[in-house]
């Protein structure tokens, strides 16, 4: 028991004392009445019928974290809105406490980083969005928000050959709660690779401005009158010397012996099998265009025309100093333009593909997806290296011929599929309406319940056929009948098909009404009556004198599912004699219930 005071704040719920029964001394109605007020308690506070009728009490709801800004309020009797002094927001929606992002990671391109996640929708009630910060160190404290996603990618443009960043993401419900942060704080770095073509000019600037190059440029002045003669001279020398030729050049200085140089050779080797090699030591190899490049051009090439003096090049991983900068060149092959009948590359990172034919063997993952249609289906392709030999089957005769396998989408938005799961779907009648969120027509969100604007349905099925509902059937007799004792009137009667799966057994409830205009004033009272198909089911007394009246009824039976539903509404005069009515108008609902 309490004192009637009331204390603010107790760890523990306040005990709800028992409500002991009236006592018999007192007026009857007034027992009663203070057993149906107790009765009424007894059900609020969970302890008679069932739990889910009872009350919540505001305990509860703060432990629950549906009401967290009452657990330091103080209650105001005198407020006359909402009693709490809380805004709740206008909003019915419930949401969790956000999950940790997992699977974060960054795939970098020549000009973006994408960020990607997997997507928390099933994890947690109320997601909103996911933040993504960003900073040059792997120090989250530093780190500045730089957008948000409501998918599971986040492309960051920070152009090409871009420092290293670090990037955090978090998710946010609908209520603008915060989750924890991906991988315990700690960042997922990434930065873009140095776009080819600045690369290309870098490398090809530096080899043509070489001493090297100005000396291969150089025209030949001192060659005798007979070339032909002294070239055939070389290459017998060459064969004298055990088919293999050389040449190298060396430089000493305080760091070191640096040798480069060429070779070429002719070699059997001990299983008799003769190979041949050419081999250059060098930190650069480079082909020079000549009849694009002359050393009268010196130094005057242009940074448009650059990499066509130098249309292929491979290299070591060096820093090249061109123009008062230095660029990092990654050890490679470099080419200007290349033509190939065919290749296999582990990985291709490229700034555009442009392609007759694109297949992924596994999978293909991409942020965004631009394309006239979607058609999910197998292609034929005849011939593997041939890009453009594919076909794909179509019925050009039907009127979706375009359409192939359980899934497309045409080049005007129309989607077809076999079959659909949704989380939530929103219909608009017209795009505009689409692009402003205007003149809803069904919106859908699995605890939120579902909206639909109108909606007729010929028939409605329930989990498992519980309830098929309902059909409806009117009828108005307008002309004058008799209505007698020895015979009964039919006013409605509604056959439905047999339910499907026609297996097991249905109830059918059948509900209505029927309006009466009397022709005369006699007293006579009139049975309404419900019927299966051959039998009387149940049946309802309706007084009638000289005004009108409305008798409503009510009717239940069980059968197979295999047969078909009918039901009639029949009148009936009860007392001697009979009466006579201008009019009657009958309405009838069945609805079945699988048994």
């Amino acid at each position: 028991m309490t004192d009637g005071r009331r204390n603010i704040r107790t760890t523990t719920p306040t005990k709800v004392p028992g409500l002991p029964k009236p006592p018999n001394n007192i007026d009857r109605s007034l027992r009663d009445y203070l057993s149906s007020v107790g009765e009424a308690l007894e059900i609020r506070l969970g302890r008679k019928g069932d739990v889910r009728d009872r009350a919540v009490t505001l305990r509860e709801l703060i432990d629950s974290g549906l009401a967290k800004e009452l657990r330091n309020k103080k209650y105001d009797p005198n407020n006359t809105g909402n009693g709490l002094n809380v805004d709740f927001g206008g909003s019915t929606t419930f949401s969790e406490t956000p999950v940790t992002p997992v699977s974060f990671t960054a795939t970098v391109g020549y000009s973006v980083i994408t960020l990607k996640w997997e997507g928390p929708f099933y994890k947690y009630q109320g997601h909103s969005f996911t933040e993504v910060w960003r900073h040059t160190a792997n120090t989250l404290a530093d780190a500045t928000l730089i957008g948000s996603s409501s998918n599971i990618y986040f492309i960051d443009a920070v152009g090409s050959g871009s420092a290293t960043y670090y990037y955090w993401i978090r998710h946010v419900s609908t209520a603008n709660e915060p989750g924890p942060w991906s991988n315990n704080g700690v960042g997922v770095s990434a930065a873009t690779a140095t776009d080819t073509n600045t690369l290309l000019t870098a490398l090809s600037t530096a080899i043509t401005s070489s001493q090297l190059a100005s000396s291969l440029a150089t025209p030949i002045s001192n060659l005798p009158a007979n070339t032909n003669s002294s070239i055939t001279a070389v290459t017998n020398t060459t064969t004298a010397l055990g088919a293999q030729y050389s040449v190298k050049i060396q430089t000493n200085s305080s760091s070191g012996t640096y040798i480069s140089g060429y070779g070429l050779a002719s070699e059997t080797g001990g299983n008799g099998t003769t190979t041949s090699s050419f081999i250059v030591a060098a930190d650069r190899f480079a082909v020079i265009d000549p009849a694009t490049y002359n050393v009268s051009q010196g130094n005057g090439n242009t940074t448009s025309n650059i990499t066509s003096h130098v249309p292929f090049s491979v290299v070591g991983s060096q820093t090249i100093y061109v123009d008062g900068s230095n660029t990092t060149v990654p050890g490679g092959v470099y080419i200007n333009n290349a033509y190939l009948n065919k290749a296999n590359i582990a990985t291709l990172l490229a700034g555009s593909i442009v392609g007759d034919y694109i297949g992924a063997a596994v999978v293909m993952d991409a942020p965004n997806m631009h394309v006239g249609t979607i058609n999910i289906g197998t292609i034929t392709k005849t011939v593997a290296d041939d890009p453009r030999s594919w076909t794909w089957a179509k019925d050009n005769s039907a009127p979706n011929g375009d359409r192939i396998s359980n899934f497309s989408v045409d080049g005007n938005g129309e989607m077809q599929a076999e079959s659909a799961k949704l989380c939530a779907l929103t219909i608009y009648p017209t795009k505009t309406d689409l692009v402003n969120n205007t003149n809803i027509v069904f919106d859908s969100n699995g605890l939120d319940g579902t909206y639909i604007k109108d909606l007729t349905v010929d028939t409605f099925a329930i989990k498992d056929e519980a309830i098929i509902a309902p059909s409806f059937t009117a009828n108005t007799i307008s002309s004058t009948t008799t209505i007698s004792t020895s015979a009964t009137t039919t006013i409605v009667t509604d056959t439905i098909s047999a339910p499907s799966p026609a297996s097991g057994n249905v109830r059918v409830l059948v509900m209505g009404s029927v309006d009466f205009y009397p022709a005369d004033s006699d007293d006579r009272g009139l049975t309404l009556q419900v019927w299966t198909a051959t039998q009387l089911n149940s049946s309802s007394y309706v007084p009638i004198k000289s005004y009108a009246v409305q008798g409503t009824y009510y009717g239940s039976w069980v059968q197979p599912m295999s047969q078909d539903i009918t039901a009639q509404l029949r009148v009936i005069c009860t007392s001697a004699g009979t009466k006579d009515v201008v009019a009657m108008a009958g309405k009838m609902v069945i609805m079945t219930i699988k048994k």
